[in-house]
């Protein structure tokens, strides 16, 4: 079974090999679960900053897959290796969730429809499986003006296994082919186009 270091490293060398650039990157660990957790934006390369439009990729790494992936199947925490254990007849089975969630920064609120449909159009057409994912609109309230809207979200889900090879080429080249049609297609629009 792979480490959730090699996980991290593969999503490295398929980012760059696609032409994906990671501008930031988290890792924790929650101290009652033990779960770790991973987290990265990802940006076309060549895309300036404010990166506008970008992926946001993250996944769980249960405590179990730490164990399992450092030390081996845990059957062996519970009976000594000479026991017959029914575990030995069923193949180990690993896998992680990678959550991928594509953000557009939106600062004009009259044109969120319309940027909700075109992006809609866009995911329909790039994604490679049957129905698009649900768009989400995030709001804010600034200290000196009304509620806004201030984030375009949609979310897609890769279970990749994590026993015996990590490939995450279908879903690095998913976020490639999707900021790639969205940065083509001018969605946000022009006088929208830089920071306030």
């Amino acid at each position: 079974m792979h480490t959730y270091e090699e996980v991290i490293r593969a999503l490295h060398a398929g980012a760059a090999q696609s032409g994906l650039r990671i501008i930031d990157e988290q890792s924790w660990i929650d101290m009652v679960s033990l779960e770790r957790n991973y987290r990265a934006v990802i940006v076309l390369v060549g895309d300036p900053p404010p990166y506008r439009i970008r992926a946001e990729l993250s996944f769980p790494w249960p405590a179990k897959y730490t164990v399992e992936s450092t030390h081996g199947p845990t059957c062996c925490m519970y009976h000594g290796p000479e026991e017959r254990c029914p575990h030995q007849l069923l193949a180990p089975e690993a896998v992680a969730a990678i959550d991928i969630r594509y953000l557009l920064d939106v600062r004009d609120a009259a044109a969120a429809t319309d940027i909700g449909e075109r992006v809609r159009a866009i995911l329909e057409k790039t994604l490679l499986y049957e129905s698009a994912p649900e768009i989400h609109f995030s709001i804010a309230e600034g200290q000196e003006g009304p509620v806004a809207v201030n984030e375009l979200s949609a979310n897609t889900i890769w279970d990749v296994d994590v026993v015996e090879t990590v490939d995450l080429a279908p879903a690095i080249d998913e976020i490639n082919r999707v900021l790639t049609a969205l940065l083509a297609a001018g969605i946000l629009p022009k006088e929208d186009a830089t920071p306030d």
